[in-house]
């Protein structure tokens, strides 16, 4: 979002928080800390997007910079899928993915959950932000009640989700998001689907991005976005 901000000249906006911590290390055998990834072929999609920033960032904080040998891949189907094949020792993969590796094989476990790690390497001030509902800032100047009404519904839909997991299942099933019920209600309490609108969850964003830019500067576009980033109604 920061970076979409940056390119278009603040003609979007940071509208919701929608998706939480979803990252972890998954494998087989007694990993559990980064440390223990040096030497080992670690597989992980979205380059240059924020799983590649935020291990990158992670890495760095335990002095693992070159010492982990990342295997980008084009998309997380891929990841999983090869490390269900054994062709790599760790795969970084959000939910659901975490959850059909886990039902496809038994062995296979959270090593790490990177979560954590992101809030004790960045001293609780942050959370590993994994999604956003961005709008054009020109649309919601002109569309404020339309903006209102529709968050409203977005809030309803994410209390509903959480609250019923098997009936969303049903219904992610239904319209082909992804065409396993059990696998989705299985995967929803640890997708961290969340409600926050921008001004709220303003303080954290700030310093997530602020995490990212001093470790990268072209996670965020090249510089940090300013206030007008935020919908305020």
């Amino acid at each position: 979002a920061a970076v979409l901000y940056n390119k278009t000249g603040g003609n979007v906006q940071f509208l919701a928080q929608n998706t939480l911590d979803v990252l972890y290390a998954v494998g087989k055998g007694d990993i559990t800390s980064l440390e223990q990834l040096e030497g080992k072929k670690v597989a992980i999609s979205g380059k240059g997007t924020v799983p590649e920033y935020a291990m990158n960032y992670l890495l760095s904080q335990k002095g693992l910079t070159d010492k982990v040998n990342l295997d980008y891949l084009p998309d997380y189907a891929i990841v999983a899928q090869s490390l269900l094949a054994g062709d790599i020792d760790v795969a970084i993969l959000p939910q659901p993915f975490v959850t059909q590796v886990t039902l496809k094989n038994p062995d296979m476990k959270i090593l790490i959950d990177l979560n954590k790690e992101w809030k004790e390497a960045s001293n609780g001030e942050s959370v590993l932000s994994m999604g956003c509902l961005v709008i054009n800032k020109e649309f919601a100047e002109n569309n404020k009640e339309f903006v209102k009404e529709f968050l409203k519904s977005y809030e309803e839909s994410v209390n509903y989700v959480n609250s019923n997991p098997a009936e969303a299942a049903k219904l992610v099933e239904k319209n082909e998001i992804i065409n396993n019920a059990t696998l989705v209600e299985k995967a929803i309490p640890y997708c961290s689907i969340v409600y926050k609108n921008a001004q709220d969850a303003k303080g954290e964003i700030k310093a997530f991005l602020k995490i990212l830019f001093d470790s990268d500067n072209k996670s965020v576009g090249g510089k940090l976005p300013d206030e007008s980033f935020y919908y305020e109604d």
